[in-house]
């Protein structure tokens, strides 16, 4: 028995995927760590401003945040806007998050689904691992393996005792969570 599709993970969750233009985006960059601005509330800031036009064909953007290796954790669903051309530098960012905009950008309205009809697929946010077909690959249709679903509650998967790396940002985090 093979894994199961991502289309068929969201169709499951109420989200069907057939008739829709959908894109599945794969979220590294290696000028910040993307996880922080994640965990600091600036990573929808981060997902709508593009550089290139990367989201005009789709009507919805499924978001992930890059793992090791090709895997990558689903953490939202968004609804995609007609997109601004040369958007201004939103302000209030972390100053890593901020250098990284020149005016160059188009910002995309994303809009996350919510509410009570899509209570099944916000189970899935932060959860459900999947894989792209290559490590580099930002983008892919939502044909992709589902390699895991991690328990409720879980911050990211564990990579193995010999491949824990933290940022110091994180390791900060850490430090006051646990004190």
């Amino acid at each position: 028995m093979g894994n199961i599709l991502l289309s068929e993970l969201l169709t499951f969750c109420g989200f069907p995927t057939e008739g829709r233009a959908i894109k599945v985006a794969r979220h590294q960059d290696d000028k910040i760590l993307v996880e922080d601005l994640y965990r600091m509330g600036e990573f929808e800031v981060y997902q709508s401003y593009q550089r290139q036009r990367w989201y005009s064909d789709c009507q919805y953007l499924i978001s992930c945040i890059g793992m090791p290796g090709s895997l990558a954790r689903i953490v939202g669903v968004y609804e995609v806007g007609a997109p601004e051309a040369h958007a201004p530098i939103p302000t209030g960012l972390s100053p890593e998050h901020a250098r990284l905009y020149d005016g160059n950008h188009w910002r995309y309205p994303l809009t996350m689904l919510a509410g009570p009809e899509y209570q099944r697929l916000q189970s899935l946010y932060g959860r459900a691992v999947i894989r792209f077909r290559g490590r580099f690959v930002s983008f892919l249709w939502p044909d992709a393996a589902v390699i895991e679903l991690l328990p409720e509650g879980s911050a990211e998967a564990f990579p193995g005792f010999l491949n824990v790396r933290l940022p110091f940002s994180r390791l900060q985090q850490l430090g006051r969570v646990n004190k």
